[in-house]
């Protein structure tokens, strides 16, 4: 994000409108620092709590306030390529 934020979560879908693209994210949350997540004794704190809202703490991110995006795990089985319109 523009202004540092960082949210973890599930792509559920987008929005596609001319004058407005929105990416949304499942179970979004922020995660944890380095130095948040581990005490001295080197014993982890517990999982950040969910952001976002509804039972599925849903996250809508406009696609203008993104300046990085980090995906792991993409998988594209299963995606069939629409043929063009007029072919």
């Amino acid at each position: 994000m523009k202004d540092g934020e960082k949210f973890t979560g599930i792509f559920s879908g987008s929005t596609l409108e001319s004058n407005e693209t929105i990416l949304i994210l499942k179970m979004a949350r922020r995660p944890l620092s380095e130095s948040d997540s581990a005490q001295s004794n080197g014993v982890s704190q517990n999982e950040p709590s969910y952001v976002g809202s509804g039972s599925d703490h849903q996250l809508l991110i406009d696609v203008q306030d993104i300046t990085c995006l980090d995906i792991q795990s993409l998988s594209t089985s299963g995606v069939v390529a629409k043929d063009q319109n007029g072919m």
